[in-house]
């Protein structure tokens, strides 16, 4: 399964947000989406918490839990039972080799070269905002 985005919320809880695209065929509602949150519950235990979402509404919700029931859902049994084996089998103190790599800077094509460029200034497609000096 492979996901198009994640985010890290630090909102006074740290939680992850996590977005799977899924094509047509796999019925209504665009990306699936998950959120996960662990709890600590003591210094060599965390719970984990996943919450699992799409957004559709009457009938085609339906077919929606119909279609995750009898054809996803084990899929994604699998893969957290993978998440928990390897969470399990880390070190205590794994994060104490991480090493940050620069992220390299995002290059967008100039303004004008966007399908629906010149909404309005410093927006992009969509209304969505461009990113200034980054050509």
């Amino acid at each position: 399964m492979n996901f198009d985005w994640v985010e890290f919320c630090r909102t006074g809880i740290d939680w992850v947000d996590l977005e799977i695209p899924y094509p047509p065929t796999a019925g209504p509602g665009g990306s699936f989406g998950i959120v996960g949150m662990g709890t600590p519950i003591d210094a060599e235990t965390t719970a984990v918490f996943f919450w699992r979402y799409r957004r559709v509404e009457g009938w085609e919700r339906d077919v929606w839990r119909f279609l995750y029931r009898t054809k996803l859902e084990e899929r994604h049994w699998v893969v957290l039972e993978q998440d928990r084996t390897m969470l399990e089998a880390m070190a205590f103190d794994a994060d104490q080799a991480e090493k940050p790599v620069p992220a390299r800077p995002r290059r967008h094509p100039a303004p004008q070269a966007l399908p629906g460029a010149g909404r309005g200034p410093g927006e992009g497609p969509a209304g969505g905002v461009a990113s200034p000096g980054l050509t």
